[in-house]
Formats: C-alpha cells, structure tokens, sequence
C-alpha cells in the first residue's frame, strides 16, 4: 500500500539535531550511519516527508550507496532494494516514473563512490560517536 511522501535528493549536510523523528523511528544501526552521512553531506541521500512543507526535517532518508535491484514496474511505479527489503514509489505517470528511476540509477553510482570517504571523515566519526552515547 502506497503512502504520499514528497521526496528529493539531498545537497546540503542536514544536522543530526533535525533528524530527531527520523532517528526515533529507524532502527539504531542504519539512523546513526545516515544521520551521521547527513550531517556531513547530502549528497548520496535520498529523503522523505510527508509534506514539502516539512522539508528541513526529514522523517526518512535513504543512503543510494545500499541501494540495490533498481527497477521499473507497471502502473508508474519503481522499486529497489535496501538490504534486502524492498522499497516501492508510485509516480503521477510513466514519464516522471521514467525520470525518478534515471535519477536514482545515476545517483547509486556517485553514492557508492563517495560511501568511503563520506564515513572515513573526522565529522562522520564524530557524529557516529555522539549519536552512540
């Protein structure tokens, strides 16, 4: 069953401090990791909300770098994986379907790339430290 979120793909860092839904809502492991990516970079982030209006406080984020079996489906919808688990997006018609999962397959890639670095930094070491108190 589909729910309406407004998602986009992150640019800007997004501090931990405005995550606090999120990371009541996710399990420990993978909030802390995304957290942590987010308050270094956007980048290589997908986040949601349940409203544009909400946009400086994500509820969902997504790291593309763990994204795996991208896949376009019928009736305007796309999927992938993330460990395992399968994340499905309903799009208003094949067109934007279309450029959702272009988007997503060129950002898995960059992600993937900049994983490394993005957790080797002193910041996301220091942010994974903080969060784990």
């Amino acid at each position: 069953m589909f729910s309406k979120r407004f998602f986009w793909f992150g640019n800007e860092a997004v501090s931990h401090e405005h995550l606090s839904n999120y990371l009541r809502g996710t399990e420990p492991k993978v909030a802390q990791q995304n957290a942590a990516w987010s308050s270094h970079t956007g980048k290589g982030l997908l986040y949601m909300t349940k409203t544009e209006a909400e946009k400086s406080r994500p509820q969902e984020i997504i790291s593309l770098a763990d994204v795996t079996d991208l896949a376009k489906n019928q009736n305007d919808e796309f999927s992938f994986k993330i460990h395992g688990e399968k994340h499905s997006f309903k799009a208003t018609n094949d067109t934007e379907r279309d450029a959702w999962y272009t988007a997503i397959e060129k950002a898995i890639p960059e992600a993937k790339e900049s994983k490394e670095a993005v957790h080797g930094s002193e910041k996301y070491q220091e942010t994974i430290k903080h969060l784990g108190e």
